[in-house]
């Protein structure tokens, strides 16, 4: 698939989102690799943005609006739902649900199993079971916790991924996970 095709895919996905605008900002460094910005400007929120680089500027584009993508989806995911509203003690007696303790909860957490919070159905990879994660998981940011203010963590966009299919989406989400590692621990 051409490049230009996933750039154009990628836009078209965002269509009535509100206005994208792409300036290349690698005029501003001297490494010489194309880096382009990607902007999502609706009203009433905050504006989204992303970056992308590459061995060309449209590999650059189509990474950073790969990157508004990843927001922009789950946004919609989040407020499109209706969530399971329940406390794990109660759900994980009818249905497999994530343990929240085994989120890598912040030290220091009121997190007890039988804290009533939202929560939304998820696919585990790659056996696809079913499970219900709290809905703040899934949130790339507070603004978009439609459903009730997260409880226990601040939705970041830490692990999530865009791709051309399911397992080029997850190892792009594991990567963010890896950099927003490194980056907070060097």
């Amino acid at each position: 698939m051409m490049l230009e095709t996933v750039a154009a895919a990628f836009r078209d996905s965002l269509a009535g989102e509100g206005e994208i605008t792409l300036f290349r900002i690698d005029g501003m460094d001297r490494t010489g690799v194309p880096v382009v910005q990607a902007n999502l400007i609706a009203a009433g929120k905050p504006a989204t943005t992303g970056y992308g680089y590459g061995f060309s500027a449209i590999q650059a584009e189509v990474g950073a609006l790969g990157e508004l993508c990843e927001e922009v989806h789950v946004e919609r995911r989040v407020r499109d739902t209706s969530p399971v509203t329940g406390s794990y003690a109660a759900l994980s007696k009818q249905r497999t649900v994530t343990d929240p303790l085994t989120l890598c909860l912040p030290a220091g957490s009121h997190y007890t199993p039988e804290l009533v919070m939202p929560w939304i159905e998820a696919r585990r990879w790659p056996d696809g079971a079913a499970t219900l994660v709290p809905l703040e998981w899934i949130a790339a940011y507070p603004y978009q916790m439609v459903h009730g203010p997260a409880q226990l963590i601040t939705p970041i966009t830490s692990g999530l991924g865009a791709g051309l299919d399911l397992e080029h989406a997850i190892a792009h989400g594991i990567m963010e996970a890896l950099q927003r590692d490194g980056n907070v621990t060097g």
